[in-house]
């Protein structure tokens, strides 16, 4: 990173738009734009805060670039901390650029992807935790997602993990006390006080933990897989839940044969449906390697919706993707309800199902309901919110530390695994996290984020 440089950066994209925003943070801030910066009004200083009217200039040359407004911000009460500035440019392409080139030119220099929020966080304005989650807060697109990223950025989960930070440094001074100090009358009380207060710690945060998995899958989007053997309905139940056709549905058995993908927001849920080929054993090579990535799916889905053709007697096929499918998260679809039944309900052993007729789109709101309540049990707006992969392996490991500590005889050992633990909690909230890993984190934002 340009420690102590003065950088700038563009914090919106070019583009033909009625506005720019272009950032500039560092020592050099207020002289560069001094420089620059022709305010309509004069000041012995530049006011905190407040929109001020004027024009950049090239000062070589006294030309006009552009009519702007700018917010300055003085140290430490800004983003970063330090003393900063913000342009407001008329967009484009051209008037942008212009006015960096002549940033650049006043001595400032380019900002690295993510370094304003990475001097934000080195100015100790936030912690790792809440400056991870800029990234996912402008990525989200549902509801769910945005406020998950939200408590992250409040501050509502590095709270939680304080405070267990907290608890750790106390029973790691009780346990040092005990080993160094405690009679033998003593030491026996503090010895149980201790394995308590550890054995309650690992409770809270294994629930967090269990909850986490869960909550990355929100994040990611939850992977529903529509699977069936050829020609049952698949790509007219994909559309109908899409609110519009986005797969080619024909009355010919096997016209989808890729693995076609399409995000919908179900009540701020974000869920992935895939609408896979059917699957079938009289197949050419090609079918074959799409039923092999129907197969794959079928793996990594978080939930089947496994269709049958109600019109017709069940098939081998069918069989199959019932077995298939049965150690997995499934709704039962019996589709085509609207045409005579010769599909035999005790095939399905008694297994709920959903009666549907894809093609007039009869039973989609039922099948929105029940992908609700599937949600039930993995997410609650109370929740502590780890859904990064770097966080939660943080959390796992000072999980792991915590559980050793109660399977073990030696204060000696559960001192260190107290520390092993206090460590990695340090390091989810940045404490400890070394620049390697700070790079690879905030190289992910744009230039002016």
């Amino acid at each position: 990173m340009t420690e102590n440089k003065t950088i700038y950066g563009l914090a919106t994209p070019l583009g033909r738009s009625a506005m720019a925003v272009i950032r500039v943070s560092g020592p050099l801030t207020i002289s560069i734009l001094k420089k620059i910066f022709r305010p309509k009004k004069e000041y012995q200083k530049f006011p905190a805060r407040k929109i001020i009217k004027g024009e950049i200039i090239d000062w070589e040359n006294n030309k006009i670039i552009d009519e702007v407004t700018v917010a300055v911000y003085y140290s430490p009460n800004s983003y970063t901390g330090e003393d900063m500035a913000e342009i407001f440019s008329h967009g484009g392409f051209y008037l942008p650029q212009r006015i960096c080139e002549i940033l650049k030119k006043a001595g400032a220099i380019l900002a690295e992807p993510g370094e304003f929020t990475k001097r934000r966080f080195l100015n100790g304005k936030i912690d790792l935790v809440q400056a991870e989650a800029l990234l996912p807060l402008i990525s989200a697109q549902t509801e769910k997602q945005a406020k998950m990223a939200l408590a992250q950025l409040r501050g509502e989960v590095s709270l939680i993990i304080k405070n267990f930070g907290e608890e750790l440094k106390e029973l790691l001074a009780q346990t040092e006390y005990l080993i160094e100090f405690a009679d033998e009358e003593e030491a026996k009380e503090l010895e149980k006080n201790i394995k308590k207060r550890i054995a309650s710690l690992n409770e809270k945060m294994e629930k967090i933990f269990k909850r986490t998995h869960f909550q990355k899958k929100i994040f990611q989007g939850i992977k529903v897989v529509l699977a069936g053997r050829a020609n049952v309905g698949k790509s007219s139940l994909f559309n109908q839940l899409l609110g519009r056709e986005r797969a080619i549905v024909t009355e010919i058995p096997g016209t989808t044969r890729d693995v076609i993908e399409a995000m919908i927001d179900i009540d701020g849920f974000p869920f992935i449906f895939c609408d896979t080929a059917g699957i079938d054993f009289n197949i050419s090579l090609i079918d074959e390697l799409s039923v092999k990535k129907t197969k794959e799916y079928l793996e990594m889905g978080d939930l089947i919706l496994l269709i049958f053709d109600i019109s017709e007697p069940p098939q081998e096929a069918d069989y199959d993707l019932l077995r298939m499918t049965k150690e997995k998260d499934r709704i039962i679809i019996l589709n085509k309800k609207d045409l005579p039944h010769k599909f035999p309900l005790d095939f399905l052993s008694s297994e709920p199902y959903l009666l549907i007729s894809a093609k007039y789109g009869d039973g989609i709101e039922e099948i929105k309901k029940r992908l609700k309540k599937y949600l039930q049990n993995f997410y609650s707006d109370s929740d502590t919110f780890l859904f990064l992969p770097r966080q939660i392996e943080c959390l796992e490991k000072a999980l792991a530390a915590c559980k050793n500590c109660l399977n073990l005889s030696y204060w000696e050992s559960i001192a260190e695994e107290l520390k092993e633990a206090l460590f990695n909690l340090r390091e989810l909230l940045g404490e400890t996290t070394s620049e390697e890993i700070l790079d690879k984190i905030f190289s992910q934002f744009c230039i002016g984020k």
